[in-house]
């Protein structure tokens, strides 16, 4: 509904659901990236879920990052 989201975030990445050559790690990564991003534009409708569902998103986000890096 709101045409002004992006998800810059998520296309960055460059990682899509049909890239099978991509690690499980990089596509859950992607993942809570867009989560994060989906909440963020939640919370215009709904602040208290949306802001503890983003949170949430980048703490799981930079966990993941760090477990990719240590796997490099």
């Amino acid at each position: 509904m709101n045409p002004d989201i992006s998800f810059a975030g998520y296309y960055s990445l460059k990682i899509n659901p049909t890239q099978f050559h991509r690690s499980k790690m990089e596509h859950k990564y992607a993942i809570f990236v867009l989560g994060n991003e989906l909440a963020e534009a939640m919370k215009q409708f709904d602040f208290a879920g949306s802001a503890r569902i983003s949170a949430r998103m980048k703490e799981l986000a930079a966990k993941t990052q760090k477990e990719m890096e240590c796997f490099r």
